[in-house]
């Protein structure tokens, strides 16, 4: 027989697992995102001088993402800082000012979620901020986007997570090859631990489907809830694009 202080901790440990788990699913996504946070810059030299770029800058996002963005005061000794807010559709940080005193010539940063920096980049151009060719690759030519359905992508989404990413994905600049990848492994593997998890009643006791069966579907709605979120959230951006009739390169 187990000594009673052993047996009280497992006790809390089987009574605090399923606030775990659930915790640890929930921040899946932003972990999967902040690995990728260091790939997710770009800084590009403008063609207008630093007050024009503010200016125009303000302007396109006054009209592309209205009232949900942020002008903010700490510009961590740039000219000027533009954020995205919590209601956006995408996640950014545009700096921007000259490179010093002597030289004038204004560059912009952005940073933010990778697939985002680069729609952002590429959108700057096309806006004539930054100067042309700052996004062109090598070879092959930008091309216009397609709409995306909701139903589609939720659809995809409420039978596995996994597959809503590679639908939100697919044609779409809002995620990148690495954050699809990732995105996808993080929710196949959630869904492995929901199941392992129900099943087992918490890890309890021994594996059995037919038993625990509406426990293991309750843990899989966990990570159809995160995945429906973040669908609604990708899906919206990527309309925005195509309703300004955006275009983008793709390998």
């Amino acid at each position: 027989m187990l000594p009673t202080h052993l047996r009280i901790v497992l006790l809390s440990f089987r009574l605090l697992l399923p606030v775990l788990l659930a915790g640890l699913l929930l921040c899946l996504p932003a972990i999967g995102a902040t690995a990728l946070y260091a790939d997710g810059v770009t800084a590009n030299e403008s063609q207008l001088s630093s007050a024009e770029t503010e200016e125009a800058i303000q302007a396109f996002l006054t009209k592309f993402d209205p009232e949900r963005f942020n002008r903010e005061e700490e510009t961590d000794g740039f000219d000027f800082l533009f954020n995205s807010s919590l209601f956006s559709a995408f996640d950014y940080q545009i700096y921007g000012g000259r490179i010093s005193a002597r030289i004038d010539q204004s560059i912009v940063r952005v940073e933010g979620d990778t697939g985002d920096v680069e729609t952002l980049t590429r959108i700057l151009e096309l806006e004539n901020i930054l100067k042309p060719g700052s996004t062109a690759p090598p070879r092959g030519e930008a091309v216009p986007l397609d709409y995306k359905s909701h139903w589609i992508g939720q659809g995809l989404n409420f039978l596995a997570p996994w597959l809503g990413v590679f639908y939100n994905s697919y044609a779409s600049p809002r995620l990148s090859f690495g954050q699809t990848w990732l995105r996808a492994g993080l929710y196949f593997l959630a869904d492995g631990l929901m199941v392992a998890a129900g099943g087992t009643k918490f890890f309890s006791e021994g594996f059995d489907s037919s038993e625990n069966g509406g426990l293991i579907a309750g843990m899989l709605v966990l990570p159809r809830i995160v995945g429906a979120v973040q669908t609604a959230n990708l899906n919206r951006g990527h309309n925005r694009l195509v309703e300004f009739k955006y275009t983008f390169y793709f390998d």
